[in-house]
């Protein structure tokens, strides 16, 4: 059963067809960025910049339970699923313990944040975003690896069109502006995967393939390795990306909390093009899943090469493009100038692009089963960043430093594993 539904997976997703889904995933990918930029782009303007603080914590929150967690574990579904492992849906309980946990850890610590003293909905904004983090993640994740990526699109599209309606909202009910935008955040992921989950109960139920014999009994401990590698991953891509926000929060959030709201709008503007490597990762750890499970290297090997040349197709040009626009994007998009440096700005490009080159190659690697080495390179790197971040203390230079040395240490340990995992799959192929 499992052979036989890996081979209904590799016709769908047919050499001339993997450009069209991934197309049609990143267009629901962009149509999310659309909406956060309305999102962010209009806090600022509505709530001012010190309350905006508020609304960018929340969103900040959102980035790190549903990327550093959420996402995992939506890949660790994706893979088994894809590969006709057992126990393929089992991930989601850990995500739910994990999502008690910092449920508990909002409502017991998040008053006392600094941005919660700025604004309104923090704590409810953000446990909301965790619920609907959830939620997504079980969507996304059975429809991913059943192969269903157009309908994947379609939720993506249902939570940027819901966020879009909340901001008209905020706009429309200034009485409400402060709690509508906090739940814009989270409000959209709920709704949008209540409309996936529809979508789900007409589909089959996955039937997994038997015990793999190369694991026999250990398959438990493999999956639940697995599972905490790429939870290790994405929290530690998440530190690289976002942690310097929540940092300078901690440090200067309550005597210059317009500085935390700035910072994290330049942050979003420059991390934008890392937006566009979600249809690249999902559909490819779908199809290289699926190659190294069918022992079809040649195939493993040529998807990795066609995954770098599309992101670089993709990645490169815009974050360029970003780059370039950033002098006049930057003020239309707060409202008003950012006291930020241009050191600062052109790190957060550099650091884009060698952050999602590392996590375009880190699919690959979870492919092969070598998610342990991808774990420890990220992990590598946010320990640098972070080291570098919380020790610059003002200075420019250690913070620029920081932003990028943390993405360069996971890259040049991924890729380099990646290089080698081709090279290897050649010689065996």
């Amino acid at each position: 059963m499992g052979e036989a539904r890996r081979g209904g997976l590799r016709q769908r997703l047919v050499p001339g067809r993997p450009t069209a889904v991934v197309v049609t995933i990143t267009a629901g990918y962009v149509a999310v960025a659309v909406s956060s930029v309305a999102l962010l782009g209009a806090g600022p303007r509505i709530l001012g910049p010190a309350a905006f603080s508020t609304l960018a914590l929340v969103w900040t929150l959102s980035s790190v339970f549903g990327l550093g967690l959420g996402t995992p574990t939506e890949q660790a579904v994706t893979r088994r699923i894809s590969a006709g492992e057992p126990g393929a849906l089992r991930p989601l309980g850990w995500l739910l313990l994990w999502a008690g946990v910092v449920v508990l850890l909002l409502l017991l610590l998040g008053d006392r944040l600094p941005a919660a003293s700025t604004g309104s909905g923090l704590v409810p904004g953000a446990v909301l975003a965790v619920v609907g983090w959830v939620g997504v993640t079980a969507v996304r994740g059975r429809l991913a690896g059943q192969g269903h990526l157009t309908r994947y699109a379609v939720v993506l599209g249902a939570e940027a069109l819901l966020r879009m309606v909340f901001v008209l909202l905020a706009v429309l009910l200034p009485e409400a502006t402060g709690s509508l935008l906090a739940a814009s955040v989270g409000g959209p992921l709920a709704l949008s995967a209540a409309i996936g989950a529809v979508a789900l109960r007409r589909l089959p139920v996955p039937s997994p393939s038997t015990t793999d014999p190369e694991r026999g009994d250990g398959s438990h401990g493999k999956h639940s390795g697995e599972h905490l590698q790429f939870g290790v991953v994405s929290i530690a891509y998440q530190v690289c990306l976002n942690g310097p926000a929540l940092a300078l929060d901690w440090k200067v959030g309550h005597t210059q909390p317009a500085l935390v709201g700035a910072f994290v709008a330049v942050s979003t503007v420059l991390r934008s093009p890392s937006l566009l490597v979600g249809g690249l990762s999902t559909q490819a750890l779908v199809t290289l899943s699926s190659a190294w499970a069918s022992r079809d290297l040649s195939s493993y090997a040529a998807s990795t090469r066609v995954l770098a040349r599309r992101w670089a197709a993709l990645v490169m040009p815009t974050t360029l493009l970003v780059l370039v626009l950033s002098p006049w994007l930057l003020p239309l998009y707060y409202g008003s100038s950012l006291e930020v440096s241009a050191a600062v700005v052109v790190s957060l490009a550099v650091s884009t692009l060698v952050a999602t080159a590392a996590a375009v190659g880190t699919g690959p690697l979870f492919a092969a089963g070598r998610g342990r080495t991808a774990a420890v390179a990220w992990a590598a790197g946010a320990v640098v960043t972070t080291a570098l971040v919380v020790a610059s203390a003002g200075d420019t230079t250690v913070l620029v430093a920081g932003l990028v040395c943390g993405p360069l240490v996971a890259g040049v340990i991924v890729l380099r594993a990646v290089a080698l995992t081709i090279r290897s799959s050649e010689l065996q192929g």
